[in-house]
């Protein structure tokens, strides 16, 4: 990557309306995946709360005002790998036949890549893109981290059990840990900036205790018998296609802390989450549910927007939100 040109130099809107609605969409898709490890809209049936954000999220980028229709716009540099990724979990439902399991990764799928390209479309030009894309991870590192701790209260056998039925929900292998770790990282680089809120280090934190708690309630198995699993012609091309969509995005985080360095500590957790992300995906087996897929593609548009985004020349709309009261305080003061 090279550096940012002038020109990609702009400071922030002036006005907070649109970037909260965008923050709105952010976190609903957040939300949509922490509801369906415990619910799903229609109980019986197939549909994901995803599904639903996926639209809202793709409606709202093709159709809110300033939307772009120009296909380069929604180009990534890692579109020939997502589509890659999809057609081999196709191919993975017709060599199993139609197995329920493959049948919803394949689903989950779908839906993830559909919000990577409508948050990629609609924020990668905008300043405040950056900071938008981060919110999921807080989101689901506070809510995964005080469930860990709600249900240790009650016992050791209380958090197996309710991470099993999100692990059963989201079709995965200890995905509720897999995930937590994830977004742990991710906001741990957040909390890590100066002057960052202190939002983002009551996330880490309780993230990590999380973490703590679930590595006492079984952890995640990271056994070296998973790589004999490789001699089998599809798991072997799908470790393989998830390394190659793992890989370049660990170095373009990393690399962004050189063009950013205002934000260089979030682009190093990001790159050290992708990395965890990965080495889970071997050791573990790649089955971390709805939740790793999900955060992975934020995780992916982050940096393509964070690529993109001109530089911001003031706080974020959300640092400014907050201290708007505070300086009417003082002056009433």
């Amino acid at each position: 990557m090279t550096a940012l040109p002038k020109d990609r130099l702009a400071a922030a809107p002036t006005s907070t309306t649109w970037p909260r609605f965008a923050a709105m969409m952010v976190c609903l898709v957040a939300s949509a995946v922490l509801l369906d490890a415990w619910d799903r809209p229609v109980p019986g049936a197939s549909m994901l709360w995803l599904d639903f954000m996926a639209i809202m999220t793709l409606g709202w980028c093709l159709l809110a005002p300033g939307a772009e229709w120009k296909l380069e716009s929604w180009l990534t540099p890692f579109d020939g790998r997502v589509f890659a990724a999809l057609a081999l979990a196709m191919l993975d439902v017709l060599h199993s036949q139609g197995d329920s399991a493959r049948t919803a990764w394949l689903h989950q799928m779908l839906a993830a890549a559909v919000c990577y390209y409508a948050f990629v479309g609609r924020l990668r030009h905008q300043a405040s893109g950056p900071d938008l894309m981060w919110l999921p991870f807080g989101i689901v590192a506070f809510v995964l981290g005080v469930q860990a701790i709600f249900s240790m209260s009650s016992g050791i056998a209380v958090l197996a059990r309710t991470s099993d039925i999100a692990d059963a929900a989201w079709v995965a292998d200890f995905g509720v840990a897999k995930t937590l770790v994830f977004a742990t990282l991710v906001c741990a680089g957040r909390a890590a900036e100066p002057g960052a809120l202190p939002y983002w280090r009551l996330a880490t934190w309780t993230g990590a205790i999380g973490c703590v708690l679930h590595g006492l309630a079984g952890g995640i198995p990271m056994e070296t018998h998973a790589l004999m699993r490789l001699n089998e012609p599809m798991y072997f091309s799908t470790t393989s296609v998830t390394l190659l969509i793992l890989i370049p995005l660990t170095r373009s985080a990393w690399l962004l802390r050189r063009e950013r360095p205002e934000e260089r500590s979030r682009w190093a957790g990001l790159a050290l989450g992708f990395a965890a992300v990965a080495f889970m995906g071997v050791l573990g087996e790649a089955t971390g549910g709805e939740g790793v897929r999900v955060l992975t593609v934020m995780g992916g548009a982050a940096v393509v927007v964070g690529t993109d985004a001109p530089k911001r020349l003031v706080t974020s709309f959300v640092a400014r939100a907050l201290e708007r009261p505070a300086q009417a305080m003082s002056k009433a003061a």
